[in-house]
């Protein structure tokens, strides 16, 4: 898993990313090397906006952490099967709200 930041925190706006290899799940082996390209443009806004004026470097920085996918969707699964429990519930005919009668 990777989430990403840029400073300082105002300029952050201005940062557009394009394309991104976090917009799309990848999962390295330990050890393993890639190539992880990120296109960008800073808007040209970011010229014209005197809270800017001062800011003469913008650093995008990424933070990367070991994921236990097999944990996620264990716990994915268990709140489907939930969700799915809830759902077949037996409405009594007598209840209140109509409208949460299943049809």
């Amino acid at each position: 898993m990777a989430t990403y930041n840029v400073v300082p925190m105002q300029s952050g706006p201005y940062f557009n990313k394009i394309q991104c290899f976090c917009f799309d799940e990848q999962r390295l082996l330990p050890g393993e090397t890639v190539d992880m390209p990120v296109f960008f443009y800073v808007d040209p806004d970011f010229l014209t906006d005197r809270r800017m004026k001062n800011i003469n470097t913008m650093t995008l920085s990424y933070t990367f952490w070991k994921s236990d996918f097999e944990e996620e969707e264990a716990a994915a699964e268990v709140a489907a099967r939930v969700a799915e429990a809830k759902a077949a519930v037996a409405w009594d005919e007598k209840t209140p709200y109509p409208s949460l009668r299943p049809t």
